[in-house]
């Protein structure tokens, strides 16, 4: 499974989101780390047993401070369309 997350420039938003997918438990099978529109934009694909666990970790990465949008990729590849099961709006 696949998912993207965008948020705001700070030098440790890898660090925290990183940390939240391993206190879920979950493995990282490869993640990437740019910059878009002038966000940062951090890409993982990750070993989630179901859907539901899957749901779970997006949560969790939406909670984060500073976090914009969580964007599940669907299918394989960096080139996976994606959905938005989870978005919040900035203050």
């Amino acid at each position: 499974a696949g998912f993207v997350v965008t948020g705001s420039p700070r030098h440790d938003f890898l660090a925290d989101v990183s940390k939240t997918i391993a206190d879920q438990g979950v493995e990282v099978t490869s993640a990437s780390l740019g910059s878009e529109d002038g966000l940062s934009v951090a890409r993982f694909d990750v070993e989630v047993g179901n859907l539901h666990r899957l749901r779970k970790l997006i949560r969790a990465v939406s909670s984060l401070k500073g976090v914009r949008s969580v964007e599940r990729r669907r299918g394989a590849g960096p080139e996976a369309a994606t959905a938005r099961p989870a978005t919040k709006e900035e203050p």
